[in-house]
């Protein structure tokens, strides 16, 4: 399959922002937000989001739903401007997100914790299309595979000291990039096995600390999951740190989540068709002197923060929040913005044939 290439019609730019803005935007893997503390789980597994939802520095988003259950099928949703109204449309028939921003005018990176390879891997279908591809060593040099298990050298910290900035970037491709820096960064987060996303030093909770027993076995690995979302919480912090004296703004989502042996299916575990493994957390941050420059665009996504979301739109509300228009632009598309459909149906899919489930 090959990606969308074609110049993109009728683009224009209005910045956001006086100067070049850095805008990161950060895939988790299998985290649900019914077990993050910051939407109400028992476990304090996400102290340093608390901490900056408390200091209204970050807005959680409360309704927000993957377009599919499993990663394949809800990225490439979500990167391009492939919706379910285009019906069994090829979705490589539409632009990425990496594709329009690059061509609005911005240096565009993608950084990946997941392997770099195959048919069905994120960075080979779209983080080939960025200005610069990298990641963890183990993933590029080739040696890490499909075994993914008891590799300490696969943490998501690993790709912290590769985070770019946009006044290092070489000379030449910040010439051809006015916009700023568009940097797409690939996190490892919670995919199975859960004991094995984390250091030592996170093996915080343990199935004595769980507020429902559901057994030794259940119970082991339920722990593990919590400890892998405190473990995403400290990265997304690192990332935000590492961009808060600039002029920002950062995303974090999930693909999906998983099940987690839930009350309705007790022996259920990891990818489902089901709504608690595919309401996932969605925040968006403002460093500090993007809030100050832009104070009406923060009240308003703050405004949009408990709407009715279904993340296939993600490249259209944050092409259109960007001010960037295209052929593709549909301003009831954009859940930031007030002009949002609420209403549209949340259409997710399976990657079974012909499993759907409209929330």
């Amino acid at each position: 399959m090959r990606s969308f290439q074609n110049p993109i019609k009728g683009l224009s730019v209005t910045p956001i922002s006086q100067k070049p803005l850095t805008v990161v935007l950060i895939l988790g893997e299998s985290a649900r937000r019914s077990s993050m503390h910051c939407y109400g789980y028992s476990l304090q597994n996400t102290p340093y989001a608390d901490s900056l939802i408390r200091n209204q520095e970050l807005i959680p988003f409360t309704e927000v739903v993957s377009p599919a259950s499993a990663t394949i099928q809800s990225n490439t949703r979500s990167l391009t401007f492939f919706t379910h109204e285009e019906g069994e449309k090829p979705w490589y028939q539409y632009p990425s997100i990496v594709h329009v921003l690059r061509q609005a005018g911005y240096a565009t990176v993608w950084i990946a914790n997941q392997e770099i390879t195959g048919e069905y891997s994120m960075s080979n279908l779209f983080g080939r299309q960025a200005d610069i591809l990298t990641g963890n060593p183990s993933f590029f040099k080739g040696i890490a595979g499909d075994r993914v298990a008891n590799r300490t050298d696969l943490y998501d910290e690993a790709i912290l000291p590769l985070l770019q900035h946009y006044q290092s970037l070489p000379d030449s491709l910040r010439k051809n990039s006015p916009q700023g820096l568009f940097q797409i960064v690939h996190l490892m987060g919670s995919h199975f096995t859960y004991r094995e996303r984390y250091p030592k030093a996170f093996d915080k909770f343990t199935p004595d600390s769980l507020p429902v027993r559901k057994g030794e076995a259940k119970d082991k690995i339920i722990a593990a999951y919590a400890n892998s979302l405190l473990y995403t919480d400290y990265i997304i912090h690192e990332i935000i740190r590492s961009y808060r004296e600039e002029n920002a703004l950062v995303i974090y989502l999930s693909d999906h989540g998983d099940a987690l042996f839930d009350e309705d299916h007790p022996d259920l575990m990891g990818h489902a068709l089901l709504p608690r493994a595919v309401e996932i957390p969605l925040f968006v941050y403002f460093s500090p002197q993007l809030r100050k420059e832009r104070p009406d665009l923060w009240k308003q996504i703050y405004g949009q923060r408990n709407k009715r979301i279904l993340t296939d739109l993600l490249t259209h509300s944050l092409v259109d929040l960007l001010g960037i228009r295209t052929e593709y632009t549909q301003p009831r598309f954009n859940f930031f913005s007030p002009t949002y459909d609420e209403q549209r149906k949340r259409v997710v899919v399976a990657p079974i044939a012909n499993k759907k489930l409209v929330m």
